[in-house]
């Protein structure tokens, strides 16, 4: 099977939309995804989150797999099937995956919009595609002023598109760090409106002020961001290491069976992050392939 270990770690259906996310690869349209044990599950939580969309599912196995093909274990990943289409990358490849926010006023008045923060996905849910629709709220300058008076309301649209971004009209913006928003109470109430957080994300957004507000306070924008996963290497091990002995067990096994034991050696006592993730995400992948020989027969 062709990106046999891949296909695995992923454990989804092959879909023509897949295509059009960042990091796709070939899933053989002839694999069925796999009913895993609950130890199998937790361990795929961790490393993709609790609902993971396709950009998060491509770009963090794109991370786990590059730790594999730099490492010894490697080679267990070619016995498993020796063709694969992601290995080795273009040296062009990490420009593909940039992440981006894209901004599409639907109403009001035009407003010009500052955004601060990393584009960076949640790990617990594994959502890199977000949408949201922003309200600018009418209210009194009295209101405005207010500490605790919200103005902008931002509602999480859960990956329903509202609208398609038109990528050549609409603001795109591909920057970490377009704009740091200061705290709220140093901003000038003549010309800037409160910050405000998009849910999930570190990501700040502020509205420029008119001179004609509050008499004009009112507005929609659609706001469309392409995150891009935390690196697995600096965030995931204290959520793996607190997996316990229990689920280690299950998942390397209580004898020294290879390649079993080449696995749980690099997990437990190479020094260096990548091998211990290589070591973990292979034997994941080969209790995968045991549950996928058994129910072929």
């Amino acid at each position: 099977m062709i990106n046999h270990g891949r296909t695995l770690l992923l454990n989804i259906w092959a879909q023509s939309a897949q295509k059009q996310q960042a990091g796709y690869e070939y899933i053989p349209g002839e694999f069925r995804p796999l009913v895993l044990p609950t130890a199998l599950k937790t361990v795929r939580r961790v490393l993709f989150g609790s609902n993971p969309d396709q950009r998060f599912l491509n770009l963090r196995a794109r991370e786990l797999l590059s730790y594999v093909h730099q490492t010894p274990v490697a080679d267990y990943l070619y016995k498993l099937d020796s063709r694969v289409t992601y290995w080795p990358e273009a040296t062009d490849s990490s420009f593909k995956y940039l992440p981006a926010l894209r901004l599409t006023q639907i109403s009001g008045p035009s407003r010009s919009v500052a955004f601060g923060g990393e584009f960076t996905a949640n790990n617990s849910t594994g959502r890199a595609n977000r949408q949201y629709t922003m309200s600018l709220q009418p209210t009194n300058y009295e209101q405005l002023l207010s500490e605790e008076n919200e103005v902008l309301l931002v509602e999480d649209n859960f990956g329903v598109l509202i609208k398609e971004i038109n990528i050549d009209s609409d603001i795109s913006l591909t920057t970490q760090t377009l704009y740091e928003p200061k705290p709220r109470g140093t901003l000038d109430p003549a010309n800037i409106l409160p910050t405000i957080t998009l849910p999930e994300t570190g990501i700040k957004l502020r509205l420029e002020r008119l001179s004609t507000d509050p008499v004009t306070f009112s507005g929609r924008w659609y706001i469309a961001l392409e995150a891009n996963p935390a690196p697995a290497i600096t965030t995931l091990f204290p959520s793996l290491e607190m997996l316990g002995e229990p689920l280690f067990l299950e998942l390397f096994g209580l004898t020294d069976e290879e390649p079993y034991a080449t696995f749980k050696n690099l997990w437990f006592d190479h020094p260096l992050p990548a091998y211990r993730l290589a070591g973990l995400v292979m034997a994941y992948i080969y209790r995968v392939e045991g549950i996928r020989a058994h129910s072929n027969g």
